[in-house]
């Protein structure tokens, strides 16, 4: 009996230490998902986790927003018509970049290589000017020039059009798309000047790789290259709306955007924004492409910068330090830990 009795008490011993090493486990494993989520994966730019809430990706919005406005606090912002005025006596290269949709009360900022071309396609379709078919990117980036462009439409220099474009700028719910300043650079060189792949932009790469080594034989740019023309390019109005800076594209201290999305979490800011366009996700998003640019990415494209000497990775970071700023992205890991060492 006093054996048994023993036993029962060893047993009961037991069975505490095992909830209590189960509640330390627990906590260690909380402690590891509170350090990954806060330390290693900026919170701005965590991808959809299980339990993720509209009202989450929402605050994110107002985060957003808000770096925006404080970015921007330096400057006072001039009334609508005052801001179109000045649009007007721009090169049309030089405007903002915004189609807009009357059936949608939408208006989107183009912003290349960062997925805008499914928004202008649906575009087209809710307008009418697709019969329910997606357009190849050639395609669609011309139908939208002609029917959905902004300045195909509106003549700013009139002053019934003026108040006009005032109205859908003040009424319609817009949009605008950023990436990781730096990696959209990649992409951009990747898709657009890398090969012989686009014959339009093939010309520009030659033409790039001419004119930093005019002494070489012709050919494609190279990564360097690039890099070395866009250093160049003082006046960054002046560079191709693929790597032109999302603040010249979109000029986010006039526009008041009422959603700043990123296509590092467009499979979460999808959600929001076609609830509150009235749609549904299924008709902009596509999980699986998105998804794909959480893999790998990041690696491959420091990579490209890490072939440059440290002085040009600076720069190019230089050139592009305010779109981080303003954008809330974190610095990249591969500029020199001196200068940059500080976010802000």
């Amino acid at each position: 009996m006093f054996k048994k009795k023993c036993i029962a008490i060893a047993i009961g011993y037991m069975a505490l230490f095992g909830i209590f090493v189960l509640m330390k486990l627990n906590l260690d494993i909380k402690a590891i998902f509170v350090s990954y989520t806060t330390r290693i994966v900026p919170k701005d730019l965590m991808p959809q986790m299980p339990g993720t809430t509209i009202g989450f990706v929402q605050e994110l919005n107002n985060r957003r927003r808000k770096t925006i406005k404080e970015f921007c606090a330096g400057s006072e912002v001039p009334a609508l018509n005052e801001t179109i005025t000045r649009w007007s006596n721009m090169e049309v290269n030089s405007r903002p970049r915004i189609f807009y949709s009357d059936s949608m009360k939408l208006i989107v900022c183009d912003t290349p290589r960062c997925g805008t071309n499914r928004w202008r396609n649906l575009m087209l379709i809710m307008d009418g000017h697709l019969p329910g078919y997606e357009a190849g990117p050639d395609d669609n980036f011309g139908m939208s020039k002609k029917n959905n462009f902004v300045w195909s439409k509106f003549n700013p220099k009139t002053e019934s059009q003026t108040n006009d474009f005032g109205d859908k700028l003040h009424n319609y719910y817009k949009i605008m798309i950023t990436r990781e300043p730096l990696q959209r650079l990649v992409s951009a060189y990747r898709e657009k000047l890398e090969t012989n792949a686009n014959g339009f932009y093939s010309g520009i790469s030659k033409k790039i790789h001419s004119a930093v080594n005019p002494d070489s034989p012709s050919g494609l740019a190279t990564f360097e290259e690039f890099i070395d023309y866009i250093l160049s390019t003082k006046r960054r109005i002046e560079l191709d709306p693929h790597w032109k800076p999302f603040s010249e594209l979109c000029d986010p201290c006039n526009i008041n955007y009422d959603y700043i999305a990123k296509t590092e979490t467009l499979h979460d800011d999808s959600q929001v924004i076609t609830g509150n366009i009235g749609i549904s996700r299924d008709r902009i998003h596509n999980s699986t492409e998105y998804g794909r640019l959480q893999d790998g990415k990041s690696e491959l494209y420091r990579k490209y910068y890490l072939v440059l000497d440290i002085k040009k990775r600076d720069a190019i970071f230089k050139y592009y330090k305010d779109q981080y700023d303003m954008f809330g992205y974190d610095y990249p890991d591969f500029i020199s830990t001196g200068e940059f060492s500080k976010l802000g």
